[in-house]
């Protein structure tokens, strides 16, 4: 009749076992209990064991410890932004810091950094500068150490001569 007729004998017979073998494991697994079905109401367990039994359903916190709300915790939040802002308003004055010019940046992404760290007012600014001054390719690698509040003209040699 068929040419594989013992393999598919052999394949019918293998899957046949192979699902009552998973249907013995199946039963044979006991089903976790949970502390409610246990037997013990949370009432009955002492504050160690509940605060363990429910760490798996929520968080725990202690009557002393401050908890926010979402609304809260934006109303603190804006509150330190807005100290530290006044904080770093105090300190532009003396303002200094690095800038780190990888081999494969471009002129954009530098005037974007300088932008971000408030060397600069105006990203675009510089790159126009650059690009009249044809210096957009000859900004050099390396750390740049820049102070206070430039002038275009000290950033852009600042940037174009070696660090």
């Amino acid at each position: 009749m068929f040419k594989n007729r013992y393999f598919l004998i052999g394949l019918g017979s293998g899957l046949i076992a192979g699902a009552l073998l998973l249907q013995l494991m199946n039963v044979a697994v006991q089903p976790v209990q949970s502390p409610h079905t246990a037997g013990v109401s949370p009432k009955e367990m002492d504050p160690a064991s509940l605060k363990e039994a429910a760490k798996s359903y929520y968080q725990i916190f202690d009557k002393q410890e401050k908890v926010y709300t979402q609304d809260q915790f934006k109303e603190e939040l804006s509150k330190q932004l807005e100290g530290e802002a006044a904080h770093k308003e105090e300190k532009a004055g003396g303002k200094q810091g690095y800038l780190y010019v990888a081999s494969n940046m471009d002129s954009k992404s530098v005037s974007d950094l300088l932008e971000k760290m408030g060397f600069v007012q105006d990203s675009k600014e510089l790159q126009q500068e650059l690009n009249n001054r044809n210096l957009q390719t000859k900004i050099q690698t390396g750390l740049h150490h820049f102070e206070g509040q430039p002038s275009l003209d000290e950033i852009i040699t600042n940037l174009t001569t070696l660090p």
